[in-house]
C-alpha cells in the first residue's frame, strides 16, 4: 500500500504535534534530559541511571544468596530425612526447630544430591514458598502499580527492597535461631504482600518509560534487561565463592545481602529523585481516562479498565500471551540447580560459575549484538520521513521477538538433552539471542498507553508473570519429583522447550508489524504491508506522490 501525500503530511502534522503524554516522541522531548521545564538541579532530574543502582543493588542482594540457600535448603532437608529415616527424630515433621549446634552437623551436599526423595522434597518445599509469595502478589501487584501512578515511582521502590530484607532475616531466623521451615512460609506471605522481589522490575520499567522516547525505549529496556542479567548472575557466582572463603558459609553470604539491602535503602531514601512528576499523573487522552473516583480498593482496580481494554486487543494480547509463557517457562528454570547437582554433580560454585558464564554470553547479545542490529537496521536514513524509520524500529523489534523465541525452543530442548556440562555451556551460548525478545515485548507494549498509565500496564504485566509462575510451580516441581530417579531426570527441561515451540508459533503467525505499529499510542497509521521492507515502502511512496501529481496536472 503507497503512502499517498495527504497520508504524509499528515504522518508529519501529527509527529510534530506530539505532547509529552504521546509514545512516539521527538528527542526534544525526551524527559531523560531534565529539559522539559524541569527547574530541579541536574544531578536531580531523572534518568534511566538513576534507577540502575535500586534495580542492580536489589537485584544482586538476592542473587548473591539464592543459590547457597538452596543448598543449605536441600542440605536441612536432607538432614531431617535421614533422621526420620533412621528413627532419630521419631514421627517429627520434615522443618520442624533445628538448633544452632546441629547445623555444623547437617550431613554432606556431595550424599545428599544423589538421594532422589531428598531432591523431590526440596523442590516441594520451593513450591510451597514460591506459591506463598505468588498467590498474595497477584492481589497486590495491581495496587501497587496504581499506587505508583498516583504517588510516585520513588515511594513505592521501598517495598521489594524490604520484602527481600524480611526474607534474609527469616533464613537466619532458621538457621541460628531455632525457627523451622514453617516460619519461611509466614515470611514469604508477606513478601507476596508487598509485592513479592519481582515488584522491583515492574516499578524499574515503569520508571524508565516516564524519562525516555519512544525511540530509545526498546534499546534502553534491552540494556536495563542485560545489567539486569548481570547482577542476577554475578550474585550466585559470588555467592559460591563466599559459601567457600567464609567460615559460616551460608550464615556470612546472608549477612552480606542485609548489608547489600540496606545501602539500597538508603539510596532509594536520599538519591533517587521522582520520575513520575505532578502533570504526568493525569491521563488527557479522553479514550484512557476514567471517572474520578474515592480511593479505595475497588477504585483503585477499577482505574485498571483502560489499561485492560488497550491490552484486550490483538496484537498486544498476543504479546501478553508470550509474556505468561516466557514467566512460565523461568518458573520451570528455578529448577535447574536441584537438576544440575543431581545430574552433573554441581554445588553452589559451580553454580554461580555457569550463572556468572550465562550471564556473559546475554550481556554479549543483549549490549553487543543488539546494539549492532539497532544502529545498523533502525537507525536514521537520508530522505526517510519519521514515520518510515519508526516503523522499520517496530519491523526489527518483531522479528527479534519471533527468532528469540525460536532459539530458546531448540534450546531448552537441547538442555533436556544434554549429557555433560560442555553441552550445557554450549547451548546456553546460543540461548542467550532469546534474552533479547522479553524486554522487547515489554517496549512494545509500553508503547500502547500514555505515561500516566504506565504503572499499572507493568503491574498488569507483572501480574501475569504472578500467574504464570503459580503455574509453574503446580506443573514443573511435581514434574521433576516424579522423573528424578529414571531415566529422563531433564524432562521438565524438554517440557519448556515445547512451551517455547508455542510462543513462538504465536510469535510468527499472529503478530504483525502493522497491527503492532497501529496499536501505539498516538501512533501513525500504517497499511497491512507494513512487514514489507523499508525499500520497499519507499519506492512506493515515491510512486503515490507522482500518482497524485500527474493526478493534479
Amino acid at each position: 500500500m503507497s503512502l499517498s501525500p495527504t497520508q504524509a503530511q499528515g504522518s508529519s502534522q501529527h509527529v510534530n504535534s506530539a505532547s509529552e503524554t504521546t509514545p512516539l516522541l521527538n528527542n526534544a522531548t525526551d524527559a531523560s534530559d531534565g529539559s522539559t521545564g524541569d527547574m530541579r538541579p541536574w544531578y536531580r532530574r531523572p534518568s534511566p541511571l538513576h534507577v540502575v543502582l535500586p534495580l542492580v543493588g536489589t537485584v544482586f542482594s538476592y542473587s548473591i544468596s539464592l543459590v547457597p540457600i538452596q543448598q543449605f535448603m536441600l542440605m536441612y532437608l536432607c538432614g531431617r530425612y535421614l533422621a526420620v529415616k533412621e528413627g532419630q527424630a521419631g514421627t517429627a515433621a520434615l522443618g520442624s526447630l533445628i538448633s544452632n549446634d546441629s547445623i555444623n552437623d547437617l550431613p554432606s551436599f556431595a550424599k545428599c544430591r544423589e538421594i532422589p526423595d531428598v531432591q523431590a522434597l526440596a523442590a516441594k518445599w520451593q513450591m510451597i514458598l514460591t506459591l506463598s509469595t505468588s498467590v498474595p502478589a497477584l492481589l497486590a501487584t495491581p495496587l501497587i502499580g496504581a499506587l505508583s501512578d498516583r504517588a510516585g515511582r520513588r515511594p513505592v521502590f521501598f517495598l521489594p527492597i524490604l520484602s527481600g530484607l524480611i526474607g534474609s532475616l527469616a533464613i537466619l531466623a532458621v538457621a541460628q535461631f531455632d525457627f523451622g521451615l514453617w516460619i519461611l512460609i509466614l515470611v514469604h506471605l508477606l513478601q507476596g504482600c508487598m509485592g513479592g522481589y519481582l515488584a522491583i522490575v515492574m516499578i524499574t520499567f515503569a520508571y524508565i518509560a516516564d524519562v525516555t522516547s519512544a525511540e530509545r525505549r526498546s534499546k534502553v529496556f534491552v540494556t536495563i534487561e542485560a545489567l539486569t542479567f548481570i547482577s542476577f548472575t554475578l550474585g550466585p557466582y559470588c555467592g559460591g565463592v563466599l559459601t567457600r572463603m567464609l567460615p559460616s558459609g551460608v550464615i556470612g553470604v546472608v549477612y552480606v545481602t542485609i548489608v547489600g539491602q540496606l545501602l539500597t535503602v538508603l539510596y532509594v531514601a536520599f538519591c533517587l529523585p521522582e520520575s513520575l512528576t505532578p502533570p504526568k499523573r493525569t491521563v488527557t487522552d479522553p479514550g484512557l481516562s476514567t471517572p474520578p473516583a474515592k480511593p479505595s480498593v475497588l477504585a483503585t482496580l477499577l482505574s485498571f479498565a483502560p489499561v485492560v481494554r488497550v491490552l484486550s486487543k490483538p496484537p498486544r494480547t498476543y504479546l501478553l500471551s508470550l509474556v505468561f509463557i516466557t514467566s512460565t517457562c523461568v518458573g520451570g528454570i528455578a529448577l535447574f540447580f536441584y537438576y544440575a547437582s543431581y545430574r552433573f554433580g554441581w554445588d553452589a560454585y559451580d553454580e554461580g560459575v555457569f550463572m556468572l558464564y550465562a550471564s556473559g554470553t546475554r550481556v554479549f547479545w543483549m549490549m553487543g549484538i543488539a546494539t549492532i542490529l539497532y544502529k545498523v537496521f533502525a537507525g536514521e536514513r537520508h530522505g526517510e520521513s519519521e514515520a518510515e524509520t519508526s516503523l522499520r524500529k517496530v519491523r526489527l523489534d518483531v522479528r527479534i521477538v519471533r527468532v528469540g523465541m525460536l532459539v530458546l525452543a531448540a534450546g531448552w530442548i537441547g538442555l533436556g538433552l544434554a549429557t555433560d556440562s560442555s553441552m550445557v555451556y554450549a547451548v546456553t551460548f546460543w540461548n542467550g539471542i532469546g534474552t533479547l525478545a522479553k524486554p522487547t515485548i515489554r517496549s512494545l507494549l509500553s508503547r500502547s498507553v500514555p505515561p500516566a498509565l504506565q504503572g499499572r500496564l507493568f503491574s498488569t504485566i507483572q501480574v501475569t508473570d504472578q500467574v504464570a509462575t503459580i503455574f509453574s510451580n503446580l506443573v514443573f516441581p511435581p514434574i521433576w519429583a516424579a522423573s528424578v530417579g529414571g531415566p529422563y531426570p531433564g524432562l521438565f527441561l524438554q517440557v519448556i522447550g515445547g512451551l517455547f515451540c508455542i510462543a513462538a508459533f504465536i510469535a510468527c503467525a499472529f503478530i504483525r508489524v502493522g497491527d503492532i505499529a497501529n496499536g501505539f499510542h498516538g501512533s501513525i497509521p500504517v497499511g497491512e504491508d507494513a512487514e514489507k521492507s523499508v525499500e520497499e515502502l519507499v519506492p512506493d511512496a515515491e510512486a503515490g506522490e507522482r500518482d497524485a501529481e500527474n493526478a493534479a496536472a
